[in-house]
This record gives structure tokens, C-alpha cells and sequence, in this order.
């Protein structure tokens, strides 16, 4: 029999103040995480900055941490592995298809859409050597990222 998790760690980086499809998802999941899995200890990363009150009903199982850097950027396969390995967790979850790539602890991704791979000028505006360094960070962070997590959650059968 597999011992359940009994603190976890839920990247919330992607969440932004407008909230947009990945927000709205964030927000649902932890919400009902935090309800049903009422003896874990929980640890939300956010933005600095990002006012959550609005959106989560804060229990006393999940405590919000702040991280200086975003969900896209390099300092979430770089860095962010680092904090989390610190908190000690049993599990990770990015909201978000990218995961720390130096990191001891299990993971598990959400994938919500491939467009990035498919059509990246839908995605950027930039054109030229913008548009095609982003599409080369996405190719390479999702595809390692996918390698190493646990789990992928897919949120349709064409993500999939």
C-alpha cells in the first residue's frame, strides 16, 4: 500500500490577478485540495505580490509563500527545486506544464494546451528571434519536464 502525502507543495506561480483559464483552474484545485485533504500540511507558491484573498478561502493547512520569479522563466527549472526541496514535501504539483528539473521531490504537471508547440505565433506577438528563442525555452523545458515528473495531467484528449 502506497503512504498517502502528507505535505505537498502546489505551484501556483500561473495564477495572475485578472484571472484567466490557468488561474480559474489553480484556484478550484486548491480550494478543494485544501478541503478534502485536511491533514496535510500545504504550501501554495505564488508570485510576490499577487493578492490572493479574493480568490482562496485560506484554511490553516495551506500557507501561502511568495517566490521573486515567475512560472515560465529559467528560475523554475533552475531555482525553485531548491525551495521545495527545503519545505521537505512528499509531493509537488505545478498548475502550469513546467517543473523544477533539479528537484528530490516527486512532481506531477498540469498540461492544459499544446499550442505552443503547434502555432507559436498565436502565442507570442514578437516575431523573428523572440518568437523562436520562446518556442526552443518551450520545446526543451516542457518536453524535460514532462520526462521527469510523476504524473501529467491533461485537462482534455486533444492536450493529450
Amino acid at each position: 500500500m502506497v503512504n498517502p502525502a502528507r505535505r505537498a507543495v502546489l505551484d501556483g506561480r500561473g495564477m495572475i490577478a485578472q484571472p484567466d483559464g490557468i488561474t480559474r483552474y489553480t484556484i478550484e484545485l486548491v480550494r478543494e485540495i485544501a478541503r478534502q485533504a485536511r491533514n496535510m500540511e500545504l504550501f501554495l507558491l505564488v508570485r510576490e505580490g499577487l493578492e490572493l484573498d479574493r480568490f482562496v478561502q485560506w484554511r490553516d493547512n495551506l500557507k501561502c509563500i511568495p517566490v521573486p520569479f515567475s512560472h515560465i522563466g529559467p528560475g523554475t527549472l533552475a531555482r525553485v527545486g531548491a525551495i521545495v526541496d527545503r519545505m521537505n514535501p512528499d509531493l509537488y504539483h505545478s498548475f502550469f506544464m513546467l517543473q523544477p528539473l533539479r528537484m528530490k521531490t516527486p512532481g506531477i504537471i498540469s498540461v492544459h494546451d499544446t499550442l505552443w508547440f503547434q502555432r507559436p505565433w498565436l502565442q507570442m506577438p514578437e516575431s523573428g528571434i523572440r518568437r523562436l528563442a520562446g518556442w526552443l525555452y518551450y520545446r526543451l523545458a516542457v518536453g524535460l519536464s514532462v520526462r521527469k515528473s510523476r504524473r501529467i495531467i491533461v485537462v482534455s484528449d486533444a492536450t493529450r
